[in-house]
């Protein structure tokens, strides 16, 4: 399943962990412009994922689109509890911001 030119059939394996649907990464990525939110320079390699902030919410105001490096290098890996705190507030303002805007927009979060 490839769309402008990201591969979303990785999706299709997580989700019964993340519970959230193709439509609403698909939603998640395109209001991130299909680029990494992650607030630190990173080597990015462009490889998207959809990273809950914050427990297993599945409103776009918890979710962001992070590379693979970002994702598993940083957020999941070898950080520590502090980094991730502070990573997590700075990626909650940013998708914030993004979302209120998306919805200012008249953007709409897909339910299924």
């Amino acid at each position: 399943m490839i769309e402008q030119g990201i591969d979303y059939s990785f999706l299709l394996a997580a989700l019964p962990v993340v519970a959230i649907t193709v439509n609403q990464a698909k939603a998640i990525f395109s209001r991130d412009n299909n680029q990494c939110t992650f607030p630190i320079h990173h080597d990015c390699h462009g490889k998207l994922t959809v990273h809950h902030i914050h427990g297993k919410d599945d409103s776009p105001e918890n979710l962001a689109t992070v590379c693979h490096e970002a994702h598993w290098g940083h957020l999941h890996n070898g950080a520590s509890q502090e980094d991730k705190l502070e990573w997590a507030a700075r990626l909650f303002a940013i998708v914030h911001k993004r979302t209120t805007s998306a919805h200012e927009r008249g953007w709409i979060f897909p339910e299924d």
